[in-house]
């Protein structure tokens, strides 16, 4: 169930997860986990590397992903 009163916080929480995106694709797979790591030196294109991108998101709790994000970029970015 969504309301329109939470459309703010999925709209934040969108943009930290791409920011996120932008920093791990530019890592060139250096902050990814074992087996995206193995993904990640298996792809070929572009489109492949960020298919690993999205997938290691993916799997990220709420928690996990503000905790990278925070080691990556910093908790200042992040504001609600």
């Amino acid at each position: 169930m969504s309301t329109e009163r939470r459309r703010p916080f999925y709209e934040w929480q969108r943009a930290l997860l791409s920011e996120l995106a932008d920093v791990l694709i530019a890592a060139n797979g250096e902050y990814l986990d074992q087996y995206s790591q193995l993904q990640w030196s298996k792809a070929k294109t572009e489109e492949e590397k960020h298919r690993v991108i999205v997938d290691q998101i993916a799997v990220f709790t709420d928690a996990a992903a503000l905790k990278m994000h925070d080691a990556l970029i910093g908790s200042k970015k992040r504001t609600l």
